[in-house]
């Protein structure tokens, strides 16, 4: 939702990611120089949300998480240290140059108001915990992928937070928090699930066909630069 533009790495970045993993004989080399590859990957993938249906969206993201395992095909095997160096230099970059501009005024607004801000996402967490941490929020729900001590695995590590995965977080929240009215900010169709549930729900840049259905259940549509 705090981003204008959303990450899709397609299948090819496998092969690019395995090419150069050869090139390196050097473990501690091949595995920054292929983490650098990944990251690279990432800012050459992003897309515009405004120029995609939320439909597509979230089908990319599902490929990317639960079809096809990237991460783990790509990363797979790479130290931890030469990813969270990239993971935050990345997150520092998000939080610099892809947020919506409303994006900060709004959290502002709602730290202003006593609000507890709660990040959640189906990105991994290999970087949205930084990027939350970076933004000011309290808390950080987002999909975790394994790891074999030091070793990145890459596969998940447990269900892709998106859809019903979503609503099952906010039911911990409740559990946590009784009472607490939720206002929650949404832009794909992985989101609609909870923001159903919640006591009010804004969708960022719905397209026309969805926001007209959105709308009518009543929930409260923006358009975000």
């Amino acid at each position: 939702m705090l981003l204008r533009f959303e990450t899709h790495l397609q299948l090819d970045l496998v092969e690019h990611g395995e090419q150069h993993r050869g090139r390196a004989r050097d473990p501690a080399v091949r595995d920054a120089e292929v983490a650098a590859v990944a990251m690279e990957a990432v800012r050459a993938h992003l897309k515009p949300v405004a120029g995609l249906a939320h439909e597509e969206a979230d089908r990319e993201q599902r490929i990317l998480f639960d079809r096809v395992p990237v991460l783990h095909d790509l990363l797979g095997g790479i130290g931890r240290g030469p990813l969270e160096d990239l993971a935050v230099a990345f997150a520092h970059e998000v939080v610099a140059s892809h947020l919506h501009v409303e994006a900060r005024p709004t959290i502002a607004q709602h730290r202003a108001g006593g609000d507890r801000l709660v990040l959640m996402s189906a990105s991994p967490d290999l970087y949205v915990p930084r990027i939350a941490a970076l933004l000011g929020f309290d808390e950080c729900i987002c999909t975790r992928v394994r790891w074999r001590g030091p070793i990145l695995d890459g596969r998940l590590d447990g269900p892709n937070c998106r859809g019903a995965e979503k609503s099952h977080h906010l039911q911990q929240l409740r559990a946590r928090h009784p009472g607490t009215p939720v206002i929650a900010y949404g832009n794909s169709a992985g989101d609609l699930d909870h923001l159903r549930r919640c006591e009010a729900a804004v969708y960022v840049n719905a397209g026309r066909r969805e926001g007209a259905t959105l709308a009518s259940e009543g929930i409260r549509l923006v358009r975000w630069q």
